[in-house]
C-alpha cells in the first residue's frame, strides 16, 4: 500500500530523549509524549519501558499515516516547502524498511542532559550548564523564550528564586543522565541489541561518561556491528578512548560544530569556547578518525541571526581549513529564527547569499516577527552586558546594517 504524503517512520520506530528529559518521536519534533493520565513522561518519572508505549507516539504516527500534517512537524513542512530536505525526508529515505518492534525504539535521538562547557547563544539553561547564571537574569527580565521549557514556568515564582535556587529547579536534568540512574541507562543497554541507529547531542557528549559507557556495552556484547552512530561535539574535549570506541561501530558521522572561522565571532556564538582550542582539536578530530574507514567527520555550521551575514564566507573558509563536508542547521527558535529578521535586511540577504538552503529559507512568512525581532534584539544587548561582550563590535559589517532596525530599550 502507498504511504500517505506526511507519512514519517520516525513515530513508528523512534525515540528521542530530550535535554529537559522529556521524550518524543525526534530531535525536531515539538510534542513530549505523555502518559494516560496526560502527564508529560520524563526519564526521572517514568521508566523507559512505559514511555515508548505512549498514546502520544501512537497518535502522531496514525494521523501522519492518513495524510494529517501534525503542528508539532512544523519544522519539517517549513523546510519541504523551501525544497530543502528535511529531517521527515531524510529519516524516511533512511529508515523506511527497517520493522518497528513493539516494545523499543529502533533508533535512539538522545539529547542526554544539559552537562556542557559553553553557554553558546542559542542556548539556554535547559542545553547548557554553564547558562545559569545568564539565564536566572534573562528569566528576572522577561526574556525567557518560549522554547526554553517544555511546559511553562510561572515568572512570577521564577522572579521570587535566589540564584542557587533557580540552578536547583535544573536538578532533575542533571539527575536524569548521571551515571546513578541505573534503571535509565540499564534499559538502553537492553536495547543496545535491536537498536540500529543512535543520533548523540549534548550538553557536550564528551563531558558525559554514561553516554560512552553505553557506547562500550554495544562494543562488548558486539551490537557496535549493526548499529549507525551520529554523534555532534563543541570540538573543545579531545579524548582518543572515546575515538577508539565509535571506531568499532558500523557506520559513524562525526560532526564538528563551527559557526565561523573568526575567533572573536567564534566565541562570541559560542560563548567560553577558545577559538585556538576548538579549530586545533577539529584538525586533530579528523587526522585520527581518518584511520576509520567507517568514519566520516563533517562540519556544521549553525545559522542564526548572528552569523548568516557571513554564512557564504565562513562556509568556504570552514571547507578549506578541514577539507571536509560542511552541512547547514538553521536555528528555529523563535527568537534566533532567521525569518524573524526585518524585511530589508531578509531581501538583502536573499539578493546577496548564494546558499539556496539560506535564502530558500529566508523567502518563507513566518508569524511573529514584531515580538521575536525586538526580543532577540534586547536578548542579544542584555547577555551583552551580562558577557562583557559586544555584538556591534564582533560583527562591525552585519551591524552596520541591522542598527537602522535595531530595537533599543
Amino acid at each position: 500500500m502507498d504511504k500517505s504524503s506526511t507519512y514519517c517512520v520516525m513515530p513508528h520506530l523512534g525515540m528521542a530523549v530530550q535535554n529537559e528529559s522529556d521524550f518524543c518521536c525526534c530531535n525536531v519534533n515539538k510534542e513530549s509524549w505523555q502518559d494516560p493520565d496526560r502527564e508529560t513522561m520524563h526519564v526521572y518519572s517514568h521508566p523507559l519501558e512505559r514511555v515508548y508505549k505512549s498514546h502520544t507516539r501512537k497518535m502522531l504516527a496514525a494521523g501522519l499515516d492518513h495524510n494529517r500534517p501534525h503542528a508539532s512537524c512544523q519544522v519539517c513542512w517549513d523546510l519541504e516547502a523551501t525544497g530543502a530536505e528535511s529531517a521527515r525526508q531524510r529519516f524516511n529515505k533512511i529508515f523506511g524498511d527497517v520493522e518497528p518492534l513493539p516494545d523499543q525504539p529502533r533508533v535512539l535521538v538522545i539529547k542526554p542532559g544539559n552537562t556542557c562547557n559553553f553557554a553558546c547563544r542559542m542556548c539556554n539553561p535547559v542545553t547548557s550548564s554553564n547558562w545559569y547564571r545568564d539565564g536566572h537574569e534573562l528569566e528576572l527580565a522577561g526574556l525567557t523564550s518560549s522554547s526554553w521549557y517544555s511546559e511553562p514556568r510561572d515568572p512570577a515564582e521564577v522572579a521570587q528564586l535566589t540564584f542557587n535556587e533557580y540552578t536547583r529547579t535544573f536538578e532533575t536534568i542533571r539527575n536524569s543522565f548521571n551515571s546513578d540512574n541505573k534503571e535509565f541507562w540499564t534499559t538502553l543497554k537492553t536495547w543496545m541489541a535491536n537498536l540500529i541507529y543512535i543520533d548523540i547531542y549534548g550538553g557536550e557528549p564528551f563531558l558525559i561518561p554514561a553516554m560512552f559507557d553505553l557506547l562500550k556495552h554495544g562494543v562488548d556484547i558486539g551490537a557496535c556491528h549493526n548499529i549507525e552512530l551520529q554523534l555532534h561535539t563543541n570540538a573543545s574535549i579531545f579524548n582518543e578512548e572515546y575515538l577508539k570506541i565509535l571506531g568499532q561501530y558500523k557506520k559513524v558521522s562525526f560532526c564538528i560544530s563551527l559557526d565561523s572561522m573568526e575567533s572573536a565571532q567564534l566565541e562570541y556564538i559560542r560563548h567560553r569556547a577558545d577559538f585556538k582550542t576548538v579549530v586545533e582539536n577539529a584538525g586533530r578530530f579528523r587526522d585520527i578518525l581518518s584511520q576509520y574507514p567507517n568514519v566520516s567527520m563533517t562540519a556544521t555550521y549553525t545559522v542564526t541571526p548572528l552569523n548568516v551575514f557571513y554564512a557564504d564566507q565562513t562556509l568556504q573558509e570552514i571547507k578549506e581549513y578541514l577539507n571536509v563536508p560542511v552541512g547547514i542547521n538553521i536555528v528555529t527558535t523563535p527568537e534566533y529564527d532567521i525569518r524573524h529578521l526585518p524585511t530589508p535586511i531578509k531581501q538583502y540577504l536573499i539578493d546577496n547569499l548564494t546558499t539556496d538552503k539560506i535564502t530558500n529559507f529566508l523567502k518563507q512568512t513566518i508569524s511573529g516577527c514584531d515580538i521575536e525581532w525586538p526580543k532577540f534584539c534586547r536578548t542579544t544587548d542584555r547577555l551583552d552586558q551580562l558577557r562583557g561582550q559586544n555584538f556591534a563590535e564582533t560583527f562591525p559589517e552585519w551591524w552596520t546594517l541591522l542598527k537602522p532596525h535595531w530595537v533599543f530599550d
